[in-house]
C-alpha cells in the first residue's frame, strides 16, 4: 500500500493464519475504513488500487489507528 506518507514507499503486512488472513495497513486510518479520500495521499488512484487488492485478500483489517475490524466485503 502506498498511503498517507511523505514517501511513495510503504508496506502492508499480510499474515495468513488458521482463522483467516490479517492485513496490517495504513491504507485506512480507522476501523470504519475511513477516510475514503486521503488528503495526504501522494496518489489517490494508487491508494485506491492498493485498497482494492487488500480488500480482496483480507478477512481481518488492522488499520493504522484503531482496532481490528472484519473485512466488510467478506462479512
Amino acid at each position: 500500500c502506498a498511503p498517507r506518507a511523505i514517501l511513495k514507499e510503504d508496506a502492508s503486512l499480510v499474515v495468513e493464519a488458521a482463522d483467516g488472513t490479517y492485513v496490517f495497513t495504513h491504507c485506512w486510518w480507522y476501523p470504519d475504513l475511513t477516510p475514503d479520500k486521503d488528503p495526504t495521499a501522494w496518489d489517490q488512484a494508487k491508494l485506491d488500487e492498493s485498497r482494492q487488492k487488500l480488500l480482496a485478500m483480507a478477512d481481518w483489517i488492522v488499520p493504522g489507528h484503531g482496532k481490528m475490524v472484519k473485512n466488510p466485503r467478506k462479512a
